[in-house]
């Protein structure tokens, strides 16, 4: 049920209703956590982020993108997610929205990173 939600979110969303697609994809997150899974709670986190963008609420994505990537990137939790990349690119796209293009830079060839993310791997 919550992968059909958030495919839903995504379609409408798309189709020019974020703020259909934002309810269907909250439902489908909160679906996604009761059943415990994670992979599919950040995709429908990434979707939101997606939605959230196309409402102008690019602080708003930013602020879930960035918790999507921490929650991605901690491997020893959930391990490899194949959608980092596209978290990583929407962010670029939602800090570019902002006029932070300059934060986002080209990192491996595969993914954006922010500024921020960059330093933190440096120590």
């Amino acid at each position: 049920m919550a992968e059909a939600l958030r495919l839903l979110g995504l379609a409408v969303c798309r189709g020019g209703q974020p703020d259909t697609a934002v309810d269907h994809l909250e439902e489908a997150g909160a679906l996604a956590e009761t059943t415990g899974n994670r992979y599919l709670r950040l995709l429908c986190r990434l979707a939101l982020a997606e939605a959230l963008l196309a409402r102008d609420r690019a602080e708003a994505a930013e602020a879930t993108l960035r918790g999507v990537i921490a929650a991605a990137e901690d491997g020893q939790r959930l391990g490899t997610w194949l959608h980092l990349p596209a978290a990583h690119a929407l962010l670029a796209q939602v800090l570019r929205r902002q006029g932070r293009g300059d934060e986002a830079t080209w990192r491996d060839g595969a993914s954006w990173r922010d500024e921020a993310s960059r330093r933190a791997d440096r120590r």
